[in-house]
């Protein structure tokens, strides 16, 4: 126990210093003046498009703070998938730096193209991103995260199928405050932050002003020229203004602008195969003439070493307005979120990291939306009925340019022999039987989105203590895409300019039962579906794989319950679940005619059901403990007859069976000279697979990692200076992959960031 004495000081800094806030089990628990002697901190979420406690919302929910993922030393939104049950939050698939792959129990989309959809959305101040290309996120002057489990189509609407990432950036306020934030690192690491809050009507209008610039050197190599991989040069910028003209109304106007110049990602070479078909004919005639090979000699003792040659570029500019209005009379309140966005991304990925031209890719893509959300939210019944309907439009334009280089040269050489290779019959001078080897592609691929919904849900609370919520959600999205292809070297046509459309409805219901044992505990039972419109494969080589595939649903069933014990100073929430996956919307690699496509496919039924559990302790004054639990058991049912590249043992890709982590956080005074906060954290993923035909080469084995982090804060001033370290294990584990090792003969991936350091000093004023 604290002595009197120390107890006084410990109070005396809490009151001087801002608070700071760690990740627990479905919420966050501050280190505030009330917190540090032993109580959780009450957790405001909008899950249900109203502001409620935590512990009232009969849904898995997890929140994070911008205090919580400070002390995380999470820069970027995907660490946050390390503490959160049964989320893989992965990255750069496809050789793009700033791709945000995420998966939610099982559910998800790893491909970028612009004709696919992802499996959880991504919102920003209830705004969805349509593309995971530019959704990773600088996770900087944010005011909380949600990562909604199960399927959320009810309120959250397009894509929500696996699950929904509500993000909640900083609202101006009526004061005048601000910060300024400076750190460095190992990587060369130079980062600086700002924000100013500013009144400029006295209870009419505020603005927020906020900006940063990162650099930091790659973690990767280039042998053949020295160069970096990987890695950070941005600068993001937002502005916020807050209106209230009227008596009960209110109005956000933000605007926000990212803009990276980076190097290529950090890929390296998995693995050869010489004796794969094309690649023997091009090392025989095209690599051996020129006195090399392409072979395991371009394996490297590093994962993050690499041979590559090709132009190294990753470039993204997005930007993005939106405005929101709220009007509030008595008990029914109308809310329009109003948005524009549009992003432009190009980016380099040399396949096959030598100096030959055997697979290397440039894509640019561009992509602008519209979307238009209107709400409508009520009470009535003595406020035992609280409802909300509301409708939803999003358009969606976008396109992507893409070359692709595949055993380049190969065509040029057969034609140049002089006549057929031995026992072979292509090769020689116009010969037609060569044209199977003007593999080397550039095509253009438009898809344009119109998505409708409409939407209601409605709690009512049948006695003080039961509640039935349920909510229905109609949608309706018509695609349409349009798609040409030409091969490089000849300039014959692939596909013809080629334009089909197809449209899609569905109604996605969502029925819930929550009862209050006590005012401390409360279990829920819960039913949902999730729906993901269908698509068309637009990677086509070929205007025969140009073919739609049907859309995907998830029927969940899941129960929970939601405590805080102790006078809390421990809460732990859990849940369990089971969710049958219908007409999966998995891609691979497969032949059509002697013709490798990378198909979308719906591939059949599947099975997935387990446990999330999130704890949350405070055993003594200043500490804290904190631990996640998820388990996740998945299995086909049945495979569709024509489905390739999968089994009925195959696993779905960036699903591990288990994940955990554990983490402390101590406050303590020293004295009368601040505070000083220790931070310690430990993450764990089972074996996952990193495609869906589980190839050997991209399976990453079970991993841990260890975070720390140390702070201080100096008595009587609005310092801090923080020393942090990010997995400090050293792990190496692969984020994305693919692999062609029976026909192309090679595979490839990239693998997460090494240990880093860095020292941080910021100040408030």
């Amino acid at each position: 126990m604290m002595t009197k004495e120390k107890s006084k000081v410990l109070n005396q800094m809490m009151s001087r210093v801002r608070p700071s806030a760690i990740a627990l089990a479905g919420g966050i628990m501050a280190i505030t003046p009330q917190a540090a002697y032993g109580q959780v901190e009450e957790i405001t979420v909008t899950a249900r498009k109203r502001e409620e406690n935590l512990q009232e919302v009969p849904i898995s929910v997890s929140a994070f703070t911008s205090e919580s993922l400070r002390v995380l030393s999470s820069d970027k939104i995907n660490n946050i998938g390390n503490y959160t049950p049964n989320v893989q939050f992965l990255y750069g698939e496809a050789g793009s730096g700033n791709a945000a792959n995420v998966f939610i129990r099982g559910v998800g989309q790893q491909d970028i193209l612009v004709s696919s959809d992802p499996g959880v959305g991504i919102y920003v101040d209830g705004v969805f991103l349509g593309r995971t290309l530019g959704s990773l996120l600088e996770l900087s002057d944010v005011e909380r995260i949600e990562v909604l489990r199960g399927p959320q189509g009810t309120l959250f609407g397009k894509n929500t199928i696996g699950g929904a990432i509500n993000i909640t950036t900083k609202d101006p306020g009526d004061t005048f405050e601000g910060m300024l934030k400076a750190s460095t690192g190992r990587f060369n690491r130079v980062f600086f932050e700002g924000a100013v809050q500013l009144p400029i009507v006295e209870d009419k209008m505020s603005a927020r002003v906020w900006g940063m610039v990162k650099q930091r050197d790659g973690y990767g190599k280039r042998l053949s020229d020295g160069g970096d991989l990987g890695d950070d040069d941005s600068a993001s910028f937002r502005t916020k203004f807050a209106l209230s003209p009227g008596e009960n109304l209110k109005a956000t106007l933000s605007f926000d602008y990212t803009r990276q110049r980076a190097e290529s990602s950090a890929l390296d070479l998995l693995g050869v195969n010489p004796s794969a078909g094309l690649l023997a004919l091009y090392n025989a005639i095209v690599a051996g003439p020129q006195g090399g090979a392409y072979d395991s000699r371009y394996l490297t003792d590093s994962h993050y070493k690499t041979y590559d040659t090709n132009p190294s570029f990753n470039n993204l500019d997005v930007w993005g307005v939106h405005l929101t209005t709220s009007w509030q009379p008595e008990d029914v309140g109308f809310k329009s979120i109003t948005a524009y966005r549009r992003m432009k991304n190009s980016f380099s990925r040399d396949g096959d990291h030598s100096p030959f031209p055997y697979l290397e890719v440039i894509r640019d893509d561009k992509q602008h939306q519209f979307s238009q959300e209107l709400q409508v939210n009520g009470s009535g019944s003595d406020n035992r009925l609280r409802w909300t309907i509301g409708g939803y439009y999003l358009h969606e334009f976008a396109r992507e340019d893409n070359v692709t280089l595949i055993a380049d040269g190969l065509f040029q050489a057969l034609e140049s022999l002089p006549g057929q290779l031995p026992g072979l019959p292509f090769g020689g001078a116009g010969n037609p039987l060569n044209l199977a080897f003007d593999l080397s592609v550039d095509y253009l691929l438009k898809n344009t989105t119109d998505s409708y919904a409409l939407f209601s849900e409605a709690t009512y609370d049948v006695t003080d203590a039961l509640s039935l919520t349920a909510g229905l959600r109609y949608s309706y999205e018509k695609k349409k895409v349009y798609l040409e292809g030409t091969r490089i070297n000849t300039g014959r046509i692939t596909v013809a300019p080629t334009t089909v459309s197809e449209s899609w409805n569905d109604l996605s219901p969502r029925v819930a039962l929550q009862y209050r044992v006590n005012e401390d505990v409360m279990v829920y039972a819960q039913f949902a579906k999730g729906f993901k419109s269908g698509g068309f494969n637009g990677r086509a080589f070929d205007a025969r794989a140009l073919r739609p595939y049907n859309p995907e649903t998830v029927e969940t069933f899941e129960v929970g319950e939601k405590a805080d014990f102790l006078d809390n100073r421990l809460r732990l929430n859990a849940s369990a679940f089971l969710s049958r996956y219908k007409d999966m919307q998995l891609t691979a690699i497969t032949d059509s005619g002697g013709q490798l496509f990378s198909v979308t496919q719906n591939a059949g039924r599947a099975e997935m059901y387990g446990i999330e559990v999130e704890a949350v302790a405070v055993p003594t004054d200043g500490l804290r403990l904190f631990g996640s639990l998820g388990y996740l058991h998945q299995k086909f049912k049945e495979l569709d007859p024509s489905v390739t590249g999968i089994t009925i043992d195959s696993k779905l890709p960036k699903t591990p069976k288990w994940n955990m982590s554990v983490g402390a956080q101590y406050a303590m005074p020293i004295s009368n000279f601040g505070l000083l906060t220790l931070h310690g954290d430990y993450s764990y993923r089972s074996r996952y697979f990193n495609d869906v035909a589980n190839t050997p080469i991209l399976v990453q084995s079970g991993y841990g990692m260890v975070n720390a982090r140390i702070e201080f804060e100096p008595a009587e001033t609005n310092l801090r200076i923080s020393l942090f370290g990010t997995n400090l294990s050293d792990k190496r584990y692969l984020v994305n992959g693919a692999a062609a090792l029976g026909s192309i003969g090679l595979a490839d991936g990239q693998y997460g960031r090494p240990r880093e350091w860095g020292l941080e000093v910021d100040f408030r004023f």
